[in-house]
């Protein structure tokens, strides 16, 4: 490739800039275009329009290479600050819709709906630039590889864009088209696992990768160093697992440090409760205010364990706040859990949850003062005169600090959250993207499990039950395979490996505190439809989707937001492996955790679930098994303790699953505590157990 069109490329790609508001659309929509009859909220949003949107349909490649036309593909989804703006400033101006309209097919994506054509283009951003986000704007050959990706662009920028990608496609198309291959060709091997022969994880491996990311930490403020900062709750459940297991202090440190951080930031919502999805600066406090589905069931998990393992006052705070925000805002009376909530309300990021310092001078009358000390009133404002609540504390310091008795600081601090919540109430409210996609409402069920485990209230189990029995019942088509959306009436994409991965490792989880072996029948039917739709016997791994996305295939191990799916896969062998004893599934699982050896050691934030999966091997793993009529409230009084690198299951009569065998007598409950295929004499006590495990 020429000094001369890297040059072009690299200018290409390296365009910013701002952009003047529209004005609002009338109430009448002047405009409407193919969007119109989609079920997505997100699509819906675009559908008025003056650019002539379609849906994604693979019949598009052959209309753009039959005109010739470059493609236009906009990701986003309905929550996502930055996609409102640039539709409001750049895709309703009517200039700018009559150039794309002329020389562009102009498609919109859901990322929510379709996660395989997101990842897909996300990896060509990511070669192209180094990092990207929402909303993600690509152009594209005809035939769908990449030429340029970027983010939100004002309308003046994308106008340059646009233009450019014209003029070069144009003039000069082989360029074009070798670039676009390179770029192809970057994704498909990076979505190439190689098959490395089997390695164990040792600790000292582990601690490599520990030592190196540690480098990353802010110890001040918590989470990994960086201008903004995302919760990543499997990275803290990583690091508080190893500090347990190995009892290092700086990292214990660290996990105690970012739970306090976060749950004090403003990126916890005060009043409602419930996290905001990142916060756009180090200290946790100014936060893009949407609501994901998926950030609040892993922090429910996350605030869990960190309950359990600490005691901490606050985290159990924490947690009830997010059992009580999914209940009252994200569920459906029907059954299962909404996607998100939008960051806007009114025309205004975060207006919903902002107040003026008059406003709550007067709701909160002689309990301002107090509320001020502790919320970050006295600090600068948010936005104009506008504050996002924080806490500069917890209540115990507080009290402490100032000789106030605790109980009173709560019931002070209680009565002015409720009368906040109660003026809030009287606002518009964002839009709720009630989309109900599989896999997050399978997190949603592993966070009522960790819940349960924590608190021990039966409601939160029920919740998790009734959350399975609606994937269950609603989820699985004709087919016997999984949906990835499980609305009424609206026409679901095939389950992608995700969808599979979560609902799997959900129905175990489920499983193993119900003692109910319908939940593992079931997870046992969803292997098998893994292992044919995705499972890739070369490498070991398992595609996203079934089949090639436009010109490649996805194969996604590293961990995001959320941990991949590859991950829980190995995952559920493992634990299948122990459960039922078949050999097959603890191969597969080993293959797996050796192939993202180099990985993990090299980029260990990044893959964090894989880390947490190899402990499992650098420290002793624990069978606890309960057998018996008494066994499922043994299996809960265990349970309420923290006890990573251990599985505990039971039953309450005879069965044949592997760990069970020759183990029941009639009339008796006995404990058993096994390592490593060696088992130390059955019990009856909890405490004698984890007296057992202590002393293996």
């Amino acid at each position: 490739m020429s000094q001369k069109y890297i040059i072009i490329c690299l200018f290409m790609l390296a365009l910013v800039g701002c952009g003047d508001n529209q004005s609002k659309p009338s109430k009448e929509p002047k405009f409407t275009n193919n969007l119109v009859n989609e079920s997505s909220l997100y699509l819906k949003q675009h559908a008025h329009n003056p650019v002539h949107w379609e849906p994604w349909n693979d019949s598009l490649f052959n209309t753009a290479q039959d005109a010739n036309k470059l493609l236009v593909i906009s990701i986003g989804y309905a929550s996502c600050h930055w996609c409102h703006v640039m539709e409001r400033e750049t895709f309703q101006d009517t200039l700018i819709a009559e150039y794309m309209n002329e020389k562009f097919i102009n498609i919109k994506v859901d990322r929510e709906e379709r996660p395989d054509i997101d990842q897909l283009y996300m990896t060509a951003a990511q070669i192209m630039n180094g990092n990207s986000g929402w909303p993600l704007n690509v152009v594209a050959l005809p035939n769908g590889k990449p030429l340029y990706a970027g983010t939100y662009h004002s309308k003046d920028e994308w106008e340059v864009v646009l233009k450019k990608m014209v003029s070069f496609y144009n003039q000069y198309p082989d360029k074009a088209n070798e670039y676009a291959n390179s770029i192809a060709a970057g994704v498909k091997q990076i979505n190439a696992i190689i098959d490395i022969p089997k390695e164990q994880i040792t600790l000292e491996d582990v601690k490599q990768a520990v030592d190196s990311w540690s480098e990353q930490w802010d110890l001040l403020y918590g989470g990994d160093k960086g201008g903004q900062k995302f919760m990543v709750p499997e990275r803290i459940s990583f690091l508080m697992k190893y500090a347990f297991l190995s009892d290092d202090q700086l990292a214990n440190t660290h996990v105690k440090n970012s739970l306090d951080k976060m749950a004090l930031g403003g990126v916890n919502d005060v009043v409602g409760g419930g996290f905001f999805r990142y916060s756009v600066d180090s200290q946790w406090k100014v936060p893009h205010f949407e609501k994901m589905l998926y950030d609040n069931a892993q922090l429910m998990s996350l605030y869990a364990q960190a309950y359990k393992n600490y005691q901490n006052e606050l985290y159990k705070e924490v947690l009830e706040g997010l059992i009580e925000f999914t209940k009252n805002e994200m569920h459906d009376e029907n059954g299962g859990y909404f996607a998100s909530i939008d960051s806007n309300s009114e025309g205004r990021e975060g207006g919903y949850y902002l107040w003026t310092k008059q406003e709550l001078k007067e709701i909160l009358n002689d309990d301002y003062e107090l509320f001020e000390s502790l919320y970050g009133i006295a600090n600068e404002p948010f936005e104009g005169a506008y504050y996002n609540l924080y806490r500069s504390m917890s209540l115990e310091d507080y009290a402490k600090q100032n000789n106030l008795e605790l109980a009173n600081v709560k019931q002070r601090i209680e009565g002015c959250i409720n009368k906040l919540a109660k003026i809030r109430e009287e606002r518009v409210k964002p839009v709720v993207d009630e989309k109900k996609i599989t896999s997050w409402n399978a997190l949603m069920i592993n966070g009522f499990v960790d819940a349960y485990k924590a608190l021990g209230d039966e409601n939160l189990l029920n919740n998790a039950m009734n959350t399975a029995a609606f994937i269950l019942n609603e989820g699985i088509d004709a087919k016997g395979e999984l949906k990835h959306t499980l609305n009424d009436n609206v026409k679901s994409e095939s389950g992608f490996l995700d969808d599979y991965a979560f609902t799997i490792d959900a129905l175990i989880e489920l499983y193993k505190v119900t003692l109910d072996e319908m939940y593992i029948d079931k997870a046992s039917g969803l292997m098998d439809k893994v292992m044919k739709l995705f499972y890739e016997p070369d490498s070991g791994m398992f595609t996203f989707n079934q089949g090639t996305v436009v010109f490649s295939e996805l194969v996604k191990t590293d961990d995001g937001v959320i941990p991949s799916p590859n991950t829980l896969m190995a995952k559920n062998f493992f634990q299948l492996y122990h459960i039922k004893g078949e050999n097959a599934y603890e191969s597969y699982y080993e293959k797996m955790l050796s192939n993202m050896k180099p990985s993990l050691i090299k980029h260990p934030a990044n893959y964090a679930k894989w880390l947490n999966l190899s402990l499992n091997e650098a420290f002793p793993f624990y069978e606890i098994v309960i057998v018996g009529e008494n066994a499922f409230s043994k299996v809960n009084k265990i349970n309420n303790n923290y006890l990573p690198n251990s599985i505990v299951i039971g039953t309450k009569e005879p069965s044949t699953l592997s760990l069970f065998e020759n183990r029941y007598v009639e009339g008796q409950t006995f404990i058993y505590v096994c390592q490593n295929k060696t088992c130390k004499l059955p019990v009856k006590e909890v405490e004698v157990a984890l007296e057992q495990m202590s002393d293996f």
